[in-house]
Protein backbone atom coordinates (compact mmCIF):
# COMPACT_ATOMS: atom_id res chain seq x y z
CA UNK A 1 0.00 0.00 0.00
CA UNK A 2 0.93 3.03 -0.89
CA UNK A 3 1.53 6.63 1.10
CA UNK A 4 -1.71 7.47 -0.26
CA UNK A 5 -3.84 4.36 1.50
CA UNK A 6 -3.68 3.28 -2.38
CA UNK A 7 -3.29 -0.56 -3.60
CA UNK A 8 -2.04 -1.59 -6.85
CA UNK A 9 -4.95 -3.89 -8.41
CA UNK A 10 -4.61 -2.84 -12.40
CA UNK A 11 -4.35 -6.77 -13.73
CA UNK A 12 -7.24 -7.82 -11.84
CA UNK A 13 -9.19 -5.02 -12.70
CA UNK A 14 -8.69 -5.03 -16.39
CA UNK A 15 -9.58 -9.22 -15.84
CA UNK A 16 -13.11 -7.75 -13.99
CA UNK A 17 -13.95 -5.46 -16.89
CA UNK A 18 -13.15 -2.16 -14.55
CA UNK A 19 -12.77 0.74 -16.74
CA UNK A 20 -10.57 3.87 -15.22
CA UNK A 21 -12.74 5.67 -13.09
CA UNK A 22 -15.54 2.61 -11.75
CA UNK A 23 -16.96 3.10 -8.64
CA UNK A 24 -16.48 0.60 -6.16
CA UNK A 25 -18.34 -0.68 -3.42
CA UNK A 26 -16.19 -1.92 -0.33
CA UNK A 27 -17.25 -4.43 2.05
CA UNK A 28 -15.31 -4.78 5.32
CA UNK A 29 -16.12 -7.74 6.79
CA UNK A 30 -14.34 -10.30 9.46
CA UNK A 31 -11.32 -11.22 7.99
CA UNK A 32 -11.78 -10.16 4.95
CA UNK A 33 -12.69 -7.06 2.46
CA UNK A 34 -14.93 -7.46 -0.46
CA UNK A 35 -15.03 -4.87 -3.39
CA UNK A 36 -17.18 -5.05 -6.47
CA UNK A 37 -18.26 -1.96 -8.93
CA UNK A 38 -21.64 -0.21 -7.87
CA UNK A 39 -22.39 2.91 -5.73
CA UNK A 40 -22.97 2.73 -2.08
CA UNK A 41 -26.75 1.67 -1.07
CA UNK A 42 -26.43 0.23 2.44
CA UNK A 43 -24.38 1.81 5.70
CA UNK A 44 -21.94 -1.26 5.73
CA UNK A 45 -20.87 -0.19 2.45
CA UNK A 46 -18.27 2.32 1.73
CA UNK A 47 -17.69 3.81 -1.65
CA UNK A 48 -14.23 3.52 -3.07
CA UNK A 49 -13.20 4.16 -7.15
CA UNK A 50 -10.76 2.97 -9.48
CA UNK A 51 -8.47 5.10 -10.81
CA UNK A 52 -5.19 4.84 -13.12
CA UNK A 53 -4.61 1.12 -12.01
CA UNK A 54 -5.07 1.85 -7.81
CA UNK A 55 -7.95 1.50 -5.72
CA UNK A 56 -7.66 3.81 -2.42
CA UNK A 57 -8.76 1.82 0.56
CA UNK A 58 -11.03 3.57 3.13
CA UNK A 59 -10.31 3.50 7.00
CA UNK A 60 -12.16 0.86 7.85
CA UNK A 61 -10.97 -1.62 5.42
CA UNK A 62 -7.06 -0.73 6.47
CA UNK A 63 -8.32 -1.22 9.55
CA UNK A 64 -10.12 -4.32 9.13
CA UNK A 65 -7.04 -5.22 7.55
CA UNK A 66 -4.35 -4.57 10.04
CA UNK A 67 -2.24 -2.23 6.93
CA UNK A 68 -0.31 0.59 7.11
CA UNK A 69 1.82 2.25 4.59
CA UNK A 70 4.23 0.11 2.89
CA UNK A 71 2.02 -3.16 3.80
CA UNK A 72 0.94 -6.34 1.35
CA UNK A 73 -2.01 -6.56 0.28
CA UNK A 74 -3.47 -9.83 -0.87
CA UNK A 75 -6.10 -9.55 -3.76
CA UNK A 76 -7.89 -12.20 -5.49
CA UNK A 77 -10.44 -12.54 -7.77
CA UNK A 78 -13.48 -14.29 -6.71
CA UNK A 79 -16.08 -16.58 -9.30
CA UNK A 80 -18.82 -14.25 -9.06
CA UNK A 81 -17.18 -11.41 -9.66
CA UNK A 82 -15.74 -9.50 -6.78
CA UNK A 83 -12.26 -8.45 -6.09
CA UNK A 84 -11.32 -10.00 -2.12
CA UNK A 85 -8.52 -8.43 -0.17
CA UNK A 86 -6.65 -9.94 2.80
CA UNK A 87 -3.63 -8.92 4.66
CA UNK A 88 -0.34 -10.09 3.18
CA UNK A 89 0.93 -11.07 6.73
CA UNK A 90 -2.08 -13.10 7.07
CA UNK A 91 -1.75 -14.88 3.84
CA UNK A 92 2.10 -15.67 4.49
CA UNK A 93 1.24 -16.71 8.16
CA UNK A 94 -1.40 -18.97 6.25
CA UNK A 95 0.67 -20.57 4.01
CA UNK A 96 3.78 -20.79 6.30
CA UNK A 97 1.74 -22.68 9.13
CA UNK A 98 1.19 -25.82 7.49
CA UNK A 99 4.92 -25.93 6.63
CA UNK A 100 6.72 -28.10 8.59
CA UNK A 101 10.30 -26.66 8.81
CA UNK A 102 12.85 -27.94 6.87
CA UNK A 103 16.59 -28.99 8.98
CA UNK A 104 19.22 -27.62 8.16
CA UNK A 105 21.81 -29.90 5.90
CA UNK A 106 24.28 -32.31 8.27
CA UNK A 107 27.59 -32.69 7.00
CA UNK A 108 30.49 -34.91 8.38
CA UNK A 109 33.42 -32.66 9.22
CA UNK A 110 35.92 -32.27 7.39
CA UNK A 111 39.66 -34.32 7.95
CA UNK A 112 41.96 -31.85 9.31
CA UNK A 113 44.42 -30.61 6.88
CA UNK A 114 47.66 -31.93 6.45
CA UNK A 115 50.61 -29.82 7.16
CA UNK A 116 53.28 -30.35 4.86
CA UNK A 117 53.86 -28.41 1.87
CA UNK A 118 53.46 -29.44 -2.12
CA UNK A 119 51.96 -32.54 -3.00
CA UNK A 120 54.24 -34.60 -5.09
CA UNK A 121 53.04 -34.51 -8.32
CA UNK A 122 51.15 -37.43 -10.37
CA UNK A 123 52.63 -40.03 -11.89
CA UNK A 124 51.94 -43.29 -13.70
CA UNK A 125 51.69 -46.65 -12.26
CA UNK A 126 54.69 -48.78 -13.20
CA UNK A 127 53.47 -52.05 -14.31
CA UNK A 128 54.25 -54.89 -13.23
CA UNK A 129 55.80 -58.01 -15.18
CA UNK A 130 53.99 -61.52 -14.42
Amino acid sequence: MDGQNRIAIVKLASHLGWADGTDLVVCVERGRVRVWPGVVSTPAELPSQYRAGRMTLPAAARARLDVGVGDMVFASTASNGELLLLSGADVAQAIDADAEPVPAPVSAPLPAAKRGGVKPAWRAPVASGG
